[in-house]
């Protein structure tokens, strides 16, 4: 079910159009099962999802009166109580580096599912996505998304902009943890849907949790890569009629533009 974490702010469009690319046999998994896949955060792609820097966790700890006292102590002190905290900094990321690298709970307590949030399909995410062995996005919008959550999804179900930066969050956060990214990923526009269970109640969820989904409020559009082979389009659109989707499904209409057009010798 949705139900939005204090710490995660709404998108402001819910009317804005997200994509979910995904391979063929994803395709068929989602239709059968009516059920989005969420993935656990340290199984992603990026190493680093949903940690934060040592300065961070200095931060995080460090009592709220030294942080009160340095903003009216006078120059001497606050250069000392900055000495002190780069000090400490530098002796945390010593002794935490490792336990750093083998990434905060965090990303062993969260799941998602993530989105493209763009208006038009992108020639650079079929180029992702295409080689990667995903021909197929299925188009939705923000609110269709919430809307299609199920109540009885036995889950909790928060959805938010990942926010790009080139530092940590002003603010900590472990969940807003988990929706901040290094701003060189800022192109993919990424829209979550995360789940993070109570404390404890994570146990032998596995890297996968499946959030039972209504199919007709989810599935707005069916897009296949501008290189996909027919067959596969022909596939689509007899697995949408199978599960009774009127869910329009086609080639991406890029495939004619010059990008994609085989090149000739």
């Amino acid at each position: 079910m949705w139900q939005q974490h204090p710490d995660i702010p709404f998108p402001a469009d819910e009317t804005a159009a997200i994509w979910r690319f995904m391979s063929v046999a994803g395709l068929v998994d989602l239709l059968d099962s009516a059920a989005l896949a969420f993935s656990r955060l340290d199984s992603l792609d990026d190493p680093f999802e949903g940690q934060a820097t040592a300065m961070d966790y200095v931060k995080s700890v460090l009592p709220e009166q030294v942080f009160r006292a340095a903003g009216g102590a006078p120059p001497e002190i606050r250069n000392k109580l900055d000495q002190w905290r780069v000090q400490q900094a530098h002796e945390m990321e010593q002794k935490q580096a490792i336990a750093l690298l083998k990434r905060m709970p965090l990303a062993e307590t969260c799941w998602v599912s993530c989105w493209h949030q763009v208006e038009e399909e992108r020639a650079g995410l079929w180029r992702l996505y295409h080689p990667a062995g995903k021909p197929v996005a299925v188009c939705s919008t923000v609110g269709a998304l919430r809307d299609a959550l199920r109540d009885d999804a036995g889950h909790t179900v928060s959805i938010g902009q990942v926010q790009y930066a080139e530092g940590a969050q002003a603010a900590w956060s472990p969940i807003a943890q988990a929706m901040v990214k290094h701003r060189a990923f800022g192109e993919e526009r990424e829209i979550r849907a995360i789940i993070a269970p109570a404390a404890g109640s994570a146990n032998g969820l596995g890297p996968v949790v499946r959030v039972p989904v209504t199919l007709g409020t989810l599935v707005q559009a069916v897009r296949f890569s501008p290189v996909a082979e027919p067959w596969q389009v022909e596939l689509g659109r007899r697995l949408l009629a199978r599960f009774g989707l009127v869910a329009d499904c086609g080639q991406s209409a890029l495939h004619a533009h010059p990008a994609f057009m085989p090149s000739v010798a």
